[in-house]
């Protein structure tokens, strides 16, 4: 029969301990890692996400600034032309190439300024043009109204009155 010598009490304890305190500690060690990690990659993916915004930002406000110039061309050529008809104002917008330049811009319009005084003037002007049903719409006084008179569609590609 073997010999066994009785181990104390102590040591039996410390046997079966000891690899539950390694296991518990390569855990809590793990999880601090994985935690780092994560912490790590939430930083990498905000900073790249803040980056993908600050370039769509910039890119709106230069599109925005392209558009303005092109609303700009417009003023220029009302300012530089006293009347300008229907066809001019087709035939200029034809050439900024709507479509092909400035995909965003989706049609072009002319806004006259009508004072109150001169509505049944404005009114019977247009519908001397051909225009027999034109009206300044919505209905109601004011002070002073903005009829669109011309607009250039990019898809339509025409141009006309709104009546």
């Amino acid at each position: 029969m073997p010999n066994r010598t009785p181990t104390p009490p102590d040591q039996s304890r410390h046997v079966y301990i000891l690899p539950w305190l390694v296991l518990a500690i390569s855990l809590a060690v793990t999880y601090q890692l994985w935690k780092h990690e994560r912490q790590r990659a939430m930083q990498e993916l905000q900073t790249r996400f803040d980056s993908l915004m600050d370039v769509a930002g910039r890119r709106v406000v230069e599109r925005m600034k392209i558009y303005g110039q092109v609303l700009h061309g417009v003023d220029g050529f009302f300012a530089h032309n006293s009347r300008v008809g229907r066809d001019e104002f087709h035939d200029y917008v034809a050439k900024l190439r709507l479509q092909e330049n400035y995909p965003g811009i989706q049609n072009l319009q002319f806004v006259t300024i009508v004072p109150t005084p001169q509505k049944a003037g404005h009114i019977a002007a247009i519908r001397k043009e051909g225009f027999s049903g034109y009206s300044i719409r919505p209905d109601g006084e004011r002070e002073i109204y903005c009829p669109v008179i011309y607009m250039v569609h990019r898809h339509i590609h025409c141009s006309f009155l709104l009546a």
